[in-house]
């Protein structure tokens, strides 16, 4: 598994879950599960982003979403402060994202699903994290 750990800022520049995403190949498909959200930005149709966070707390088995329907919350997303989102391929973990108390990104990929050398590089030449 590849882990790298970076901060979620480029000097006052907040990197996004959807430049994330957009930094990874993936090798296979992948579905996605949610289990953690708080951010700001309404992605879904008008409703009210704590009623999708009540839902998601609600939803102990993750709240799924497919590849295209991720980049597109993703997309929408203004501010991201905590994340739990898992990819799965064949109902094995392929990645999980972590953004914690909008400082700190995780991102624990297995390199036989996932291309995470286009993220590792974005990390590292942007110089805002580790990886190991």
């Amino acid at each position: 598994m590849k882990v790298l750990n970076f901060s979620m800022w480029l000097g006052d520049k907040k990197i996004s879950l959807y430049e994330i995403l957009n930094n990874l190949r993936f090798f296979v498909d992948v579905n996605w599960l949610m289990y953690e959200f708080w951010g700001v930005r309404d992605p879904f149709n008008g409703s009210p982003m704590q009623d999708f966070e009540r839902k998601l707390r609600s939803t102990p088995t993750g709240y799924p979403f497919s590849s295209a329907e991720i980049e597109e919350f993703s997309r929408k997303i203004e501010d991201l402060n905590d994340l739990i989102l898992v990819g799965f391929h064949d109902k094995k973990k392929a990645i999980e994202i972590e953004g914690f108390d909008s400082a700190t990104w995780r991102v624990v990929a297995d390199e036989n699903l996932v291309d995470s050398l286009s993220l590792e590089n974005f990390v590292v030449r942007n110089g805002s994290g580790s990886t190991r």
